[in-house]
């Protein structure tokens, strides 16, 4: 995987957001509880979706533009590899 992932909050005021890659991902759905992708310092609670290069998710608390997120390691639901660390602000979608 070349380049850069963003993390999109899905509307304002909601725990929903979407990852975004440069290239299509495959993984697994369902309840998660891992640390390798966070935001403010807690990953999501579920995965809903993984459509193309797009993983929605469901966090524990709102996702507000201008979070912060952190990639630190491999996420178990994400079978694509990804670089990482990687470090960014949530972007409003």
């Amino acid at each position: 995987m070349n380049g850069r992932v963003s993390v999109t909050q899905d509307s304002p005021g909601s725990p929903q957001g979407h990852i975004s890659f440069d290239v299509s991902v495959a993984g697994t759905t369902g309840p998660t509880f891992d640390d390798g992708f966070t935001i403010n310092g807690a990953g999501p609670v579920t995965i809903d979706s993984i459509s193309g290069n797009f993983v929605f998710f469901t966090s524990a608390g709102f996702i507000g533009t201008g979070d912060v997120w952190h990639l630190g390691g491999q996420p178990p639901w994400l079978n694509t590899a990804v670089i990482i660390p990687q470090d960014g602000n949530v972007i409003e979608n």
